[in-house]
């Protein structure tokens, strides 16, 4: 088996140096019935090649400026769906290093161009947590923090996140860098060049002596200091430190939007919608964390009778408050849509606005959606992930079941039961573990704070902006 996946992964290279798409293509097609046969321990890495191949036919296509702007591109989404089944296969950790931190490397590059790069940081670290040295990862992190930098309206944040760039670059070049193939010296030299021009721009511009993020405090009470301890874990925080490090400096939701402009008839109304998703993002975040502290019982379960089925089912307060958070963290995805239907003048009807059907009309991207926005790229990526039926099995960590939990949450009966002793559901009861619904709702207020927290820059206009960093200003990052 081993001189046929060195052969799968010759052919694809061939493909690539010969610009053949449909030799490419049959790779895709190799890979997925070798799958079938296959040892188990060998699927991971069918995947990493089955990304491989329609990543090289994503770039022989991108050579038509049209094509970067396409919002719908199925090589892009086949390569990332293509890379999460490579690492969450149950026989990933069997890869050797080298080959998990080009699954996390890659699946991180790819988000980022689609325009998710907080989900792409995480990805890069994940690498980075398998081999530090990993020079590809440092470098495309060091790539993608850059980016991230040039869309912050806070320009002390701007110069932190150039900070953690230059790192990123200088280890990645640095003597103890690992390099997992002979890539050609343009890469390394990129890299440092990066790293010059950013020395040279916070020499200028920031003062890094006076940058001290462990010089604040999380909070007077123990309960307070552990509440900001797991946000900022978790990433949890509006402030876009927190996706760097679990700084105290990060542990406060201080995000906001830029300087824009309204005409003189009308009145400043998208200052007030941000801050009634802020406190329901914000209110999300508390109940999660209520939900999962420790007592057994809450003052609210006290003298509430219910009967004990004996069924290994939970629930009193802290479930609740769990279904709350996931439920109002999933909501604040269809509010974004309305934001957007008001601020793009979509002229949508807003009882039937939803995150899902925002960016569509009939079936067509709105034209009147920019399509060279970054981030408004990478929302319409996740509302995929999110509703696409295709994804259903292969999108987003512990989705399979969100939209079906949302539903039962919303209009049927969600029970929650001990690990390792759920039943069946039906149509009326959807059942769930406890720890998988935790990740669940933590997945969900994750997802929710990435529209929360746009990446965004101030651009001259005669019509009221509050614009995403747009990808005309975005160089690939190094595959």
């Amino acid at each position: 088996m081993a001189n046929t996946l060195e052969a799968i992964a010759a052919r694809i290279d061939a493909g690539f140096d010969l610009r053949d798409i449909e030799k490419l293509r049959q790779c895709t097609e190799i890979c997925q019935e070798m799958m079938k046969c296959a040892d188990g321990v060998d699927q991971p890495l069918l995947y990493y090649f089955q990304a491989n191949a329609h990543s090289a036919i994503r770039k022989i296509k991108s050579a038509d400026e049209r094509y970067m702007f396409d919002w719908i591109q199925p090589e892009y989404t086949n390569e990332i769906l293509a890379l999460r089944e490579s690492a969450r296969h149950r026989h990933f950790d069997h890869l050797d290093a080298i080959r998990r931190c080009q699954v996390f490397t890659n699946l991180g590059n790819s988000l980022n161009a689609v325009g998710r790069p907080i989900e792409a940081i995480e990805m890069w670290d994940e690498a980075l947590k398998i081999l530090p040295v990993f020079a590809m990862a440092r470098g495309n992190r060091g790539m993608g923090l850059s980016h991230y930098s040039a869309g912050l309206y806070d320009v002390g944040h701007r110069g932190i996140f150039l900070m953690q760039a230059r790192e990123d670059f200088l280890k990645a070049t640095s003597s103890q860098g690992v390099w997992d193939s002979n890539y050609p010296i343009e890469i390394l030299e990129e890299f440092q060049n990066r790293a010059c021009e950013i020395e040279e721009y916070l020499g200028r511009h920031f003062d890094e002596s006076k940058f001290e993020p462990h010089n604040w405090t999380l909070g007077t009470s123990k309960n307070e200091q552990r509440y900001r301890k797991w946000r900022l874990e978790n990433r949890l925080f509006l402030n876009p430190l927190n996706d760097l490090e679990t700084w105290p400096i990060a542990a406060h939701d201080i995000f906001h939007l830029p300087n824009h402009v309204y005409r003189i008839d009308d009145r400043p109304r998208f200052v007030q919608y941000y801050d009634i998703l802020k406190q329901e993002y914000v209110s999300a975040c508390l109940l999660l964390f209520e939900g999962i502290q420790t007592e057994k019982e809450h003052i609210a379960d006290k003298g509430n009778q219910v009967f004990d089925h004996s069924d290994g089912s939970i629930g009193g307060a802290r479930i609740e408050k769990q279904k709350l958070a996931f439920r109002g963290a999933y909501s604040i995805l269809d509010k974004v849509a309305v934001f957007l239907n008001e601020y793009y003048e979509l002229g949508k009807d807003i009882r039937r606005i939803s995150f899902r059907n925002i960016w569509y009309d009939e079936k067509r991207i709105c034209s009147q959606i920019p399509h060279q926005n970054w981030r408004l790229r990478g929302l319409y990526a996740l509302s995929l992930d999110l509703f696409d039926r295709e994804f259903k099995e292969t999108a987003l960590p512990h989705s399979e079941l969100i939209n079906d939990v949302r539903n039962a949450a919303e209009h049927r009966y969600l029970q929650v039961y001990e690990d390792g002793s759920v039943i069946q559901s039906d149509p009326i009861t959807t059942r769930v573990e406890c720890t998988e619904f935790y990740e669940m709702a933590l997945r969900m207020v994750k997802i929710a704070r990435g529209p929360d927290l746009p990446v965004t820059v101030n651009v001259p206009s005669r019509k009221r902006r509050i614009v995403s960093w747009e990808i005309q200003a975005f160089s690939s990052t190094v595959a």
